[in-house]
């Protein structure tokens, strides 16, 4: 009896065990199937905003990818025969071809841009003398309708002696905003610079494509009245400004750390990306350069709250409520840009 009952109880840890190992065998081919799901609509997205130049083919390629990574889910799912396990190896490879091939789509300088980002500016920095070359200053009757201007602007570094975090928001875009900076030079106007993804002429921005290699990135440095004027007077946006916690010597830093960004970005184009490579993310970096876990913040993703972002990391004044602060914070239509720093130095 004894004997018999050892042998039942083996048996059952037997079944127990085996009926574990099939759910874990399960949960492995499951978690693979959303990978390689997720893998397959980068890919697809990949292919088609790819640098191939005919629609069509971009659009067979992805369709063609997409059945693959179909076919290997569903390979992963039903319990693969024998005879099947070589053949869903051609995702992998499939994959490994797309990747290498996107990884080596180049950005460009050499494009027909919209007027107001068709020139990269540049900033010479000699001791305590600054000059930047390109410096936008446009003249609006409407958002499409401007006199341009580009021109050189001189000023020393010593004059600037506070910066500023604005935020534009439009119509229905939630929590997303563009976020810039403001340079408030001593008895000069503002040095604003914006950074932005580089349009060519009849493109839109978008969301998803901007994960894809389709805007370049540019850094704007211009008037107030340009970069800021042309949103809260001729776009309807709602700019908001705030003053950055930060000693003069600080803001100095924080304005060579740009200048040498816009150099470097004139000398070498480089992709704008929505998560990695965006006007939020890029201001982040410059402001903690040593501080990493500053920069993972899902605030930075839904950039419409970055002002919360500055004041819950003690960037901007939180001597007073932050609901107060922002509505304080707004520039309107009759607001003088030139008055408006003035007032708040």
């Amino acid at each position: 009896m004894l004997v018999a009952r050892m042998v039942d109880r083996a048996d059952s840890n037997l079944c127990d065990t085996k009926r574990g190992s099939r759910w874990r065998s399960q949960l492995v081919r499951v978690g693979l199937a959303l990978l390689v799901l997720a893998i397959t609509l980068w890919g697809a997205a990949a292919i088609y905003w790819s640098n191939l130049p005919v629609t069509l083919i971009r659009i067979l390629i992805a369709i063609a990818f997409t059945a693959l990574g179909l076919w290997t889910i569903r390979m992963l799912v039903v319990r693969p025969r024998e005879r099947d396990r070589r053949a869903w190896l051609a995702f992998p490879f499939a994959f490994a071809v797309v990747w290498g091939w996107w990884l080596f789509i180049p950005p460009s300088h050499d494009r027909d841009w919209v007027k107001p980002q068709s020139r990269l500016p540049t900033i010479e920095v000699a001791g305590d003398q600054l000059i930047i070359s390109e410096y936008r200053d446009f003249r609006y009757d409407s958002n499409e309708d401007f006199y341009a201007i580009f021109r050189t602007r001189e000023l020393e570094l010593s004059a600037i002696e506070s910066a500023d975090l604005y935020l534009s928001r439009w119509e229905g875009s939630g929590r997303t905003a563009h976020t810039f900076v403001g340079f408030n030079v001593r008895d000069e106007e503002p040095v604003i610079i914006s950074i932005e993804s580089r349009l060519e002429r009849g493109e839109s921005f978008g969301l998803v494509r901007s994960c894809f290699k389709q805007h370049e990135l540019i850094y704007v440095v211009g008037s107030p009245r340009d970069v800021i004027g042309v949103r809260v007077k001729h776009r309807g946006e709602q700019v908001t400004r705030f003053r950055l916690q930060a000693a003069p010597d600080q803001v100095r830093s924080l304005f060579l750390a740009y200048a040498q960004e816009v150099n470097d970005l004139a000398a070498q184009p480089r992709w704008y990306h929505l998560l990695r490579n965006n006007c939020t993310t890029n201001i982040v970096r410059k402001a903690f350069p040593d501080r990493r876990w500053a920069q993972w913040d899902y605030r930075l993703l839904f950039n419409g709250l970055a002002d919360r972002y500055a004041y819950d990391h003690g960037l901007i004044d939180e001597s007073v409520p932050f609901s107060q602060l922002r509505r304080e914070a707004v520039v309107t239509k009759h607001d003088a840009l030139l008055d408006h720093s003035r007032r708040q130095r």
